[in-house]
């Protein structure tokens, strides 16, 4: 301490020279002797922190060295107006007044640009996050001058402070913006490139922050001069200056789209000619084109329609973007077909790869119905050029704008394909290999392939074709590329729309699997597995003895190969993705083999290095294998459980590599390796291979728990518990996070069934023990809701809070089951008030498309949450009944106004089905809220949206029986709003099929339970119209079962007057038993034939012989097995 203090009085006493070189040990590159000094720095700040900022100021002013200045100002700035915590307000006042006048005199004698700048930046964070113009008002004045001052280093300086303080000021200069503008207007005629730059951005920051049309039109004048910086920058400041004038302008056209639209054509023109001019410099070509598209992309936002010149850029565009894409090296190493080294997109220039996603981004801007007609113009030249180069090119841009033109793709697809498939049969390698790379961006984005025969015919052309090119072993590269081709068209289309093709795709497969390189073996697996996927159920069985003999006969001799460890647990993970989708039966002879080929292959990856990324890949696939292998053993798997757990609880345990940086300082070109997460505006990114290999943990101990129940033995279900929950303390994606949650009401099933089998001792203790621990840690996700993650798995937290209830609910104690309650009703109110502030949002003007596809995202969270709750819910009432009345108080008046027309109709239907369940399990609850339980019931009924209108008519029925006394005010206006269901012009589409069952269904228990209100006669003969009801099989039942309650009293309101209905009932019936036990259950079937049999003395037997000759063979039969007594 003594030795610091004294070093700290030897710092404060230092002069220029010896402080200078203390600065230049903070640059050592010895690491203890930095080391020391930064220790030593951070003492003299925080202890004497006057005497720190004044030795610094006096190295600014006095240093010799420019970069020991330039690092004096940098930790200027790094602590006074942003340290941690700032240091500013721990100077004294005089101190602060030294700092803010040397800073600006500094500003004007420092004569490196490099220190000077940084000196400005320095003074733009002391405005903008401490002092404002009002607590430094000689800032202001003093950037004005300096911009006046015709001194161009202090100009280019001032004016870039300007740009960067220009939110802080905006209100206090309204009332000079004029003046401003003209100040602006002659730094962009200067001859001095970097002052053009820095009005230029000084510009741009001053008019992205006016709202006011008439602030604006002080700054109009300045857009030729834009303009022309744009022209002159490139030839006074070269490549560089251009790029930064570029990236100004352009910033400034997205966010303020309108502000150049009275110049377009000016802009337009010259900028086509940059991206079009050979001599200029690439990014100089690279920017002009994204102005060009940036033109475009703002444009679609604009309020008014899509100015003419707009559409009229966007086919030069796409034939500049062509051209870009024209620069492709023909390099030897692409047709090295086994080089593993060699990318694919290595020979693809700067200037390719603008074109490819310039043409992307015009796809998604303007979309098919602008794109198409361009390309029918276009395209048949170019697939019909003999240089090879464009008609790469043109098929390459057939698969970019595919998913951008979606919406008009199903109209264009043929056309499209055809031009692939031509393609497919080029003479050159690279074109071949470009139509397989397009035809499966274009498959992964149609939508009407089993209802179109033409696409249906041409993508049976394109299989024949791929089928045909895979097996041309001359280029590796295409060969493994038919093989993508033909995975997306799997997973996009069912495979029996090609009928006798799917034996020459999978014979081919084998072939390749079996003779191909490694690389191509990869990809064939991978298709192999993506077919028998995409098979209908049972349909790769054809397939599976010859596909297994092949699989079987490749790890037999690769076993124990040196370096086959990944190639042969990818083979592994085939055998079991393909004998899931064969069948438990046909599978389960292989399962011993194969789980014995997975035991060997997991002995040799535990011994890799943990470090070794193969070992990652490994094990996921041998995860995989080991799933498959457990859905086909079931109980038998549990012998061999145990030496999966401990690779499994390694890989969950893992620690995750998570590096934490500032929202504003996030480089997106990151987010392709890692998974990025935003926690109180930091960014955290996650290791994207880290994270899936735990989510393939999960899903296979998902898979074990599911499969082997109570054989899952205690320690391993103990271990795997605290394995997943600890992750859940992990920097989380979404769909790890659910998979975390997810596996806890799993594992507990497992351990439930685990102490039924053995009740007595350590058994029960652990299922309590593991409940508490779970339950404990599902209501600790409830209450996070700082971060976005969190909060979007609540919904499947409630959801495992639900499976716990129901599988455990008996061994709840009542305080746990109330921590439930208040943990969910204050989710509950999170998310209403997250829909409070979406409804002001929406009110406040129009939103952004981002922000509409924002509030999308949160509709679709809201109504995953009101499903799961429904689920909660539901079990809570059947397992609690009454005691669940506190909680029933708590939500319904939250609840209940989420029923009405202005909430989402899906919203709407989860809501109107929670309010039953409230009735059905819980009639005194549902009694005191009725009145607006019934008002949303009725409204729902009118609802045209099908689903909410078929629970809104089954919950009227449930009230008209659950709560007799409450529903009888209610009864006239509900036979009304069911009658009105029953007889609406849709009633008869097939989407409102069921609820119109509902209706009928619930006319007829309101009729039955308040018949004393209301004419039950005319009900009755309506009611018997839409019998038999066939939609909704359960209130079909139901419904056939009233019936028979009322045809047994044999009453006049059943019978009709003469027995008129006679005939209608006993063709009701008949057709009710034709369906065998669909409509009915044995037991009421067995009646409804002896009061058939009873109307047969009433109803001419000529019509009862009449009904059963039209019916066809199969309901005959089913009719005679219930007469018969056999159904």
């Amino acid at each position: 301490m003594a030795d610091l203090q004294q070093q700290l009085k030897e710092l404060s006493a230092a002069d220029v020279t010896q402080y200078s070189g203390f600065i230049s040990q903070l640059g050592s590159v010895d690491g203890a002797k930095r080391g020391e000094a930064e220790k030593l720095l951070d003492a003299f700040g925080r202890h004497h922190p006057d005497a720190f900022v004044g030795k610094f100021l006096e190295v600014l002013a006095k240093g010799p060295q420019a970069e020991n200045r330039t690092v004096a100002a940098t930790i200027l700035r790094k602590v006074v107006p942003t340290g941690n915590p700032p240091m500013w307000a721990n100077l004294d006042e005089s101190c602060q007044a030294a700092l803010k006048s040397q800073l600006l005199v500094a500003l004007k004698e420092e004569p490196e640009r490099s220190v000077r700048t940084t000196i400005g930046t320095f003074v733009s964070e002391l405005v903008s996050k401490v002092l404002g113009v009002d607590d430094w008002p000689e800032v202001l004045p003093f950037v004005t001058q300096s911009i006046q001052s015709g001194e161009e280093k202090l100009t280019e300086t001032s004016l870039l402070i300007l740009s960067e303080i220009a939110p802080v000021i905006m209100e206090a200069v309204k009332s000079e913006l004029e003046n401003f503008g003209r100040l602006f207007l002659g730094c962009l005629g200067s001859a001095s490139a970097p002052v053009r730059l820095a009005g230029l951005k000084a510009s741009k920051a001053f008019i992205v922050l006016m709202d006011d049309e008439a602030d604006l039109a002080k700054f109009k004048s300045l857009v030729p001069m834009i303009i022309g910086a744009l022209n002159n920058i490139p030839k006074q400041a070269g490549e560089k200056g251009a790029v930064q004038a570029y990236s100004t302008v352009i910033e400034l056209v997205e966010e303020y789209p309108g502000f150049f639209q009275d110049h377009l054509p000016n802009i337009v023109a010259e900028m086509l000619q940059h991206s079009r001019s050979s001599s200029m410099p690439m990014g100089v070509r690279n920017m002009a084109v994204e102005l060009l598209i940036v033109v475009i992309e703002t444009s679609t936002h604009l309020e008014e329609k899509i100015p003419q010149v707009v559409e009229s850029l966007v086919p030069e565009l796409i034939k500049v973007l062509m051209d870009f894409m024209l620069d492709i090296e023909n390099e030897e190493d692409w047709y090295v077909g086994n080089n593993g080294n060699y990318d694919d997109e290595e020979s693809f220039s700067e200037f390719f790869t603008i074109g490819q996603t310039g043409v992307d981004r015009v796809a998604h801007a303007m979309g098919g119905a602008v794109l198409f007609p361009i390309l029918v113009q276009l395209l048949p030249a170019w697939a019909m050029d003999l240089n090879w180069k464009k008609r790469h090119a043109g098929i390459i841009l057939i698969g970019q704008i595919a998913e951008g033109c979606k919406e008009a793709l199903d109209a264009e697809f043929t056309s499209m394909l055809s031009f692939c498939l031509r393609g497919l049969n080029d003479v050159n390698p690279r074109v071949r290999w470009a139509s397989c790379q397009s035809i499966g961006l274009l498959t992964q984005e149609i939508e009407t392939v089993e209802e179109d025969s033409e696409v249906e015919g041409e993508l049976f052309k394109v299989v024949e074709a791929l089928v045909h090119l895979a097996k041309d072993k001359t280029h590796d590269r295409v060969r493994q590329h038919t093989f993508n081709a033909l995975i997306n068209i799997c997973s996009q289309a069912e495979l029996e729309l090609y009928g006798a093709g799917l034996d020459a795709v999978v014979s081919t497969i084998l072939e390749a699997v079996q003779d191909g390189s490694m690389g191509t073996q990869d990809v064939a697996l991978s298709c192999l597995t993506e077919v028998s996927v995409s098979c209908p159920p049972g349909s790769f069985q054809l397939y599976y003895e010859a596909t297994m003999k092949v699989l079987h006969g490749m790890m037999s001799t690769r076993v124990r190969m040196p370096n086959s460890t990944l190639p042969v647990a990818k083979i592994l993970d085939t055998m079991g993705k393909i004998g899931v989708a064969s069948g438990r039966t046909i599978f389960s002879e292989d399962c011993k083999q194969v789980v014995a080929y997975i035991e060997e292959v997991l002995k040799i990856a535990l011994k890799m290095p943990e470090e070794d990324e193969e070992k990652k890949q490994v094990l996921s696939f041998l995860f995989g294998a080991a799933e498959a292998v457990c859905r086909g053993l079931r109980e038998l798997f549990k012998d061999h459980v145990g030496q999966f757990i401990p690779p499994l609880v390694a890989v969950l345990q893992s620690q995750l590599q998570v590096e934490i940086c500032d929202a504003a300082d996030w480089d997106e070109s990151m987010e392709m390796s890692c998974e990025t997460i935003e926690i109180a505006g930091k960014i955290l990114s996650v290791d994207v291979d880290a994270l899936k290999q735990k989510g393939d943990a999960l899903r296979t101990v998902q898979c074990f728990g599911e499969y082997l129940e109570g054989h899952l033995p205690l320690q391993h279900i103990s271990t795997l518990v605290e394995s997943a929950a600890h992750l859940l303390g992990s920097p989380l994606t979404k769909e790890v996070r659910e998979l975390a949650i997810s596996v806890q009401p799993v594992l507990l099933k497992c351990a439930y069934e685990a102490s039924r089998m053995n009740p007595e001792g350590a058994q029960s203790d652990f299922l309590n023990t593991l409940l508490k621990i779970e339950w404990n840690l599902l209501l600790e996700q409830l209450t996070q809701f700082d971060h976005a993650v969190c909060v979007s798995t609540i919904p499947v937290v409630i959801g495992a809070l639900a499976q716990s209830l129901f599988t455990v609910g008996d061994l709840l104690s009542d305080e746990m089951v109330n921590q439930a309650c208040t943990k969910v009703n204050a989710a509950l109110e999170h998310f209403l008030a997250r829909r409070k502030d979406r409804e002001e949002m929406a009110a406040e003007g129009e939103l952004t498309p981002e922000e509409e596809e924002d509030m999308e995202e949160e509709l679709q969270l809201e109504q995953d949450l009101y499903d799961k709750l429904e689920d909660f819910l539901s079990t809570f009432l059947k397992s609690y009944g009454e005691k669940c009345m506190p909680f029933i108080d708590a939500v319904v008046p939250k609840l209940a106004p989420m029923m009405h027309s202005s909430t989402s109709p899906g919203v709407a239907q989860m809501v109107v089905i929670m309010m039953t369940d409230i009735v059905e399990y819980v009639p005194p609850g549902a009694a005191k809220f009725l009145d607006v339980i019934m008002t949303g019931f009725l409204e729902g009924s009118k609802s045209g949206h099908s689903g909410l209108r078929h629970c809104s008519c089954f919950g009227v029925g449930v009230v008209a029986q659950k709560v007799s006394q409450g529903f009888k005010p209610y009864a006239q206006q509900a036979v009304a709003h069911l009658m009105n269901a029953m007889n609406s012009d849709d009633a008869r589409e097939e989407d409102f099929l069921s609820a119109t069952d509902n209706a009928v269904s619930a006319l007829g228990k309101v009729f039955e339970a308040h018949g004393d209100l209301m004419d039950v006669k005319a009900l009755v003969s309506k009611w018997l119209q839409f019998l038999p009801l066939q939609n909704d099989k359960v209130e079909a039942m139901a419904a056939h079962e009233q019936l028979i309650r009322l045809v047994e009293k044999m009453d006049v309101e059943i019978l009709g007057e003469g027995n008129q209905n006679a005939t209608h009932l006993a063709k009701v019936m008949m057709a009710v038993l034709a369906k065998g036990d669909k409509l009915i259950s044995k037991e009421a079937g067995s009646k409804m034939v002896n009061l058939l049999r009873h109307l047969e003395g009433v109803v001419p037997k000529e019509i009862m012989a009449d009904a059963l000759q039209k019916m066809p063979d199969d309901e005959k039969e089913n009719l005679q097995a219930f007469s018969m007594g056999r159904m």
